[in-house]
């Protein structure tokens, strides 16, 4: 039997790929790697084990068949440390976390002529609103948004931590979720983010599955250019003004969504971890712990628009508890 620790056990994406080894394999012992403080005793569900870390650094590889880092913070403190980690045949190096340095980044796929939104190196170049801005550097969290007049840009600029870019007005972003050998693409999975949380960008709320092929072109292009070895997720935008996708960003980790991949891609953990398994495809998925953090009327106004979608729930709350009320609802109003 072999022995994974997966960091960051408590996100979306380390309970996903833990619950689709143990859904079909027998063959993997999983400890979750959880920080000193996590107050739990018990194991999360799908981990056989959990594991207090004080630090990524203090980690002995050698414990394990497998270590896996699923968020940013695990990804970039790992991955610095230790330089690059082997997942199968995917060795993943410090060299993939160029893309958290957003404004370089940018520039890299400007080269490639592939768009981008233009992007304000000084708020002096502002003249029109609204602009979005967003951190310069990948932590998985940090501040994001849209400034829609003057004395907003003045109030966000005092924070260096962000850049602002032209707002690309669409709500809907697409992501490629993909694995990459030495540039080349391997497998991947593109999905339609129809909302998000927060609304202005961030994790996916409600998806479709999607297809295009001048995403995965733009994605081959960005991974053979980066010779990237790994995993990750190319965001894009549609921008009406350039009738094309407009790249957003590259998150060099498992993106919180992947579990949507898994729903309809079993490349992923054939080619990770050389399991196999034939899925039933889910072409449009809802996580209703993410839409009950829109409070309790947008819960109720938009859970009507998701009664085909199937629905995850896994952080439960009182709010998605009660969503069987809107399905029961919903059939009534369609009689």
């Amino acid at each position: 039997m072999k022995k994974i620790l997966i960091l960051q056990a408590y996100s979306d994406q380390a309970h996903a790929i833990a619950k689709y080894i143990k859904l079909y394999s027998n063959n993997f012992f999983i400890v979750g790697g959880v920080d000193e403080n996590y107050t739990r005793d018990t194991p999360l569900q799908y981990f056989d084990s959990l594991k207090k870390i004080s630090s990524y650094e203090s980690l002995d590889l050698s414990d394990y068949d497998y270590v896996l880092p699923t968020g940013a913070e695990s990804t970039n403190s790992l991955i610095n440390y230790f330089k690059s980690i082997q997942i199968g045949c995917y060795s993943f190096n410090k060299e993939n976390l160029r893309a958290c340095d957003k404004i370089p980044m940018l520039d890299f796929i400007n080269d490639l002529s592939i768009p981008i939104p233009e992007t304000y190196r000084s708020i002096e170049e502002i003249k029109n609103f609204p602009v979005f801005y967003k951190q310069r550097l990948e932590t998985g969290y940090g501040a994001r948004g849209i400034v829609r007049n003057q004395g907003e840009l003045e109030k966000i600029s005092k924070d260096p931590s962000v850049f602002f870019q032209e707002f690309i007005d669409s709500p809907i972003t697409y992501g490629v979720g993909f694995l990459a050998k030495d540039g080349i693409l391997i497998t991947s999975f593109i999905h339609k983010e129809l909302y998000s949380y927060p609304k202005a960008g961030g994790m996916a709320v409600a998806l479709q599955s999607f297809d295009d092929d001048r995403l995965k072109e733009y994605v081959q292009k960005i991974l053979k250019k980066m010779n990237f070895n790994g995993w990750g997720l190319v965001e894009f935008k549609f921008c009406q003004k350039r009738k094309d996708y407009a790249f957003m960003e590259v998150n060099p980790k498992l993106w919180a969504s992947v579990e949507f991949a898994l729903m309809n891609n079993p490349e992923f953990l054939k080619e990770l971890f050389s399991i196999t398994y034939n899925p039933k495809k889910v072409p449009r998925l809802v996580y209703l712990d993410r839409l009950a953090l829109y409070g309790i009327r947008d819960y109720f106004s938009l859970g009507l628009l998701f009664i085909n979608y199937k629905k995850l729930n896994f952080r439960k709350s009182i709010l998605v508890l009660a969503h069987p009320v809107i399905s029961k609802i919903s059939t009534f109003i369609k009689k």
